[in-house]
């Protein structure tokens, strides 16, 4: 067992036999217990062959709507029944599945375990899900800034980890079968690979003991192949043009880069404070940036930014409402270029005690705890030791940063009204 401990705050990690990695939040003066098992298995793995054949896109997703299912019904009333609120979510590169509970946390722990380290389905019930996630699917399209976006990633990127979505595609969905499932969790669904995060006062003991005691011996007959897939970072894409039957003109741009290089050069979590710095300084509200790009009438609060990087590949995505069809992406681009405009040493200096103050509050949420961590534990350090390193971020790192990404393949979007003539639709 190794211990990380930042003021009052403690974090115990421990590796048991079987593989599987436990880190530990006590929060002994709590009542509510919040559990979780991480599974490094997300929409990315489409790059990968089991027994010679590809992962379907959107597998991992419809693998966590069936893992729910026993052969007594439908697992989710059995944590209702136990007094525990349960649920799960799947991302580009991980499925997570938890509870939360002001009972006791045993039993419904034992039945979470049992939960991912078992499948049972059946071909009519896999036929069944089909229509449910073509209909969840096709209800995230039907919002036309989603659909934008999806035609966008497409048209974007050349491997599956961005060119789809998580869901999958419907032809996936629908050839969808027992043995994919079946392979896919045998494939991924191993506790050597796994973590388990629990915020709350439990008997780290008992814990250990349920998973030894339910842990069985299997014979994986599964042959797991990585695809040699390759993004490439050099080849500009045509914009997209939607019209739909909307009031205002939606607007956006995607820009995709090769993060490797700074991630090799920064490391993996001086990247990311530096990447969130950038981001948090040049497009959070009240930043200058943010007041000036309002003044060109683009709509009050419209503007809304995410950064997405998986397996070396990062995606930084922009939307917001828009009267000009070229002036707005002209001048976030002239940003990026020129970030020093809108960028001060003393607006760093404050970010940074705003981030480390919000950090000491986050530590008194239990339930924030839980989810950073099973947000960032697949990246393979501790959340409290994070703390303790504390490193400063430097004015140049960020200018550096920022037109890093001004330097990757642009794409931009534009979703207009109907009744706006002369644009259209791009299949």
């Amino acid at each position: 067992m190794k211990e990380y401990k930042f003021n009052k705050f403690v974090e115990r990690v421990y590796k048991l036999d079987c593989g599987l990695e436990i880190h530990h939040f006590p929060y002994d003066n709590y009542h509510t217990v919040h559990m979780g098992f991480v599974i490094p298995f997300g929409s990315n793995m489409s790059s990968y062959k089991i027994n010679g054949h590809k992962v379907k896109t959107g597998i991992a997703h419809f693998l966590e709507h069936r893992m729910f299912d026993s052969p007594n019904g439908d697992l989710s009333f059995e944590f209702a029944k136990m007094g525990a609120f349960c649920n799960a979510y799947t991302y580009f590169d991980r499925t997570c599945y938890y509870f939360s509970t002001t009972f006791d946390p045993y039993e419904p722990f034992n039945l979470l375990f049992n939960l991912v380290t078992n499948f049972y389905s059946t071909k009519e019930k896999i036929e069944n899900e089909k229509e449910i996630i073509i209909q969840e699917m096709r209800e995230g399209l039907s919002r036309p800034g989603n659909e934008m976006s999806y035609k966008m990633n497409y048209r974007m990127f050349n491997t599956t980890t961005f060119k789809y979505p998580i869901i999958g595609t419907e032809r996936d969905i629908r050839s969808t079968t027992l043995k994919d499932l079946q392979n896919a969790f045998d494939a991924f669904y191993r506790l050597d690979d796994m973590y388990l995060v629990i915020a709350g006062p439990v008997d780290i003991d008992e814990i250990i003991r349920i998973i030894e005691t339910n842990t069985v011996s299997k014979k994986n007959n599964v042959v797991l192949e990585k695809i040699d897939e390759k993004e490439d970072f050099t080849n500009m894409k045509s914009d997209v043009y939607l019209s739909r039957d909307i009031v205002d003109k939606i607007q956006g741009m995607n820009i995709k880069l090769d993060v490797q290089p700074l991630i090799e050069q920064y490391g993996k979590y001086q990247y990311e404070v530096i990447l969130e710095a950038a981001l948090s300084l040049l497009f959070d509200s009240g930043s200058p940036f943010i007041e000036e790009f309002n003044r060109l009438d683009v709509g009050y609060n419209s503007f809304n930014y995410q950064f997405v990087d998986v397996d070396g590949i990062g995606l930084f995505s922009i939307k917001y409402l828009a009267k000009r069809s070229k002036v707005n992406n002209d001048f976030i681009i002239s940003c990026l270029k020129n970030p020093r405009k809108y960028i001060t040493d003393r607006a760093l200096e404050l970010y940074e005690k705003k981030v480390y103050g919000k950090k000491l509050i986050l530590l008194q949420d239990m339930y924030s705890v839980f989810q950073e961590c099973t947000l960032n534990i697949t990246n393979n350090y501790n959340y409290l030791e994070l703390f303790s390193q504390n490193k400063k971020i430097s004015i140049n790192d960020i200018i550096y940063f920022i037109n890093y990404i001004e330097k990757g393949i642009i794409l931009k979007g534009i979703l207009i009204p109907l009744d706006e003539k002369g644009k259209k639709d791009v299949k």
